[in-house]
C-alpha cells in the first residue's frame, strides 16, 4: 500500500478531504462535481509566506515536540485571508491542528512519536496547500 497522502477540494463549497492511502481511485465528488486534487506548493511567491517551518524542536524519551510556524515572515490573518490548518503526515501518524480564530498567530505545537518522520503541510484559504 502506498501511504502517500493526497488532498482534494471541492471548488464549489470548499470541502476538503484527505486520502490517507492510495489504493487507486481518485474520483471524489462533492456538490455533484469532481473534486480538485491539490498539489502542494513548495516555492514561495510574493511577499506572503506559506511554507511551514520548525521554529523549535525538542525530543524526550518517546516524543518529539515541534513548534511549527507558517512563513519565516509571519503569514497575515484577516477574515478573508488566513491559514485554516497546519498538519504533519508520516507513514504511521497524522496530526492536524486547526486555527481557532483570525487573530491567532499562524503557529502550532505538534507532538509526534520520536521515530516519526516530519512532513509538514499548511492550508491557506486564498493560496491553497503548502508543504515543507
Amino acid at each position: 500500500m502506498n501511504k502517500k497522502i493526497k488532498i482534494f477540494k471541492c471548488d464549489k463549497c470548499g470541502n476538503i478531504i484527505i486520502k490517507l492511502n492510495d489504493c487507486g481511485n481518485d474520483d471524489f465528488f462533492c456538490c455533484n462535481q469532481l473534486m480538485e486534487f491539490l498539489e502542494p506548493n513548495r516555492t514561495e511567491i510574493g511577499s506572503e509566506k506559506h511554507i511551514p517551518f520548525i521554529a523549535k524542536k525538542t525530543t524526550n524519551k518517546n516524543t518529539t515536540n515541534i513548534s511549527v510556524r507558517i512563513g519565516e515572515i509571519e503569514h497575515p490573518f484577516s477574515n478573508s485571508h488566513y491559514i485554516e490548518w497546519i498538519g504533519n503526515f508520516s507513514d504511521h501518524e497524522w496530526t492536524i491542528k486547526w486555527m481557532k480564530s483570525f487573530s491567532e498567530k499562524p503557529e502550532k505545537n505538534i507532538s509526534i512519536d520520536k521515530d516519526s518522520e516530519i512532513n509538514l503541510y499548511s492550508y491557506c484559504n486564498v493560496h491553497g496547500l503548502w508543504k515543507k
